[in-house]
């Protein structure tokens, strides 16, 4: 699996990049741990100054798939078919990773 990972916004307003062939799987357990959030879905973000981090997984074996981590207030993760809220971990954890 190699893991790109995109930040936009995050770091003084820059768009970041990091390529990742090894070390992924405790991001993903923790993407995999996150608490689903149910539909129907009713809610507004006003204001999501801290950026958005784009994680694009390519596998050998099957398609790539794309997830959009939200930041800040409005702290949602989404892979097209599954909605979950995010943790302060997983955003510091995908902050380091761009450093």
């Amino acid at each position: 699996m190699v893991l790109t990972v995109c930040g936009y916004g995050v770091a003084r307003g820059n768009k970041q990049l990091r390529v990742l062939r090894s070390g992924v799987e405790p991001l993903v357990a923790q993407l995999n741990g996150l608490r689903h959030v149910h539909k129907p879905i009713n809610f507004m973000c006003q204001n999501r100054p801290g950026g958005a981090f784009l994680l694009r997984f390519g596998y050998t074996s099957g398609p790539r798939w794309d997830v959009l981590v939200q930041g800040s207030n409005c702290r949602f993760a989404l892979n097209g078919r599954i909605l979950t809220f995010t943790t302060g971990s997983v955003q510091r954890r995908l902050a380091a990773l761009l450093g």
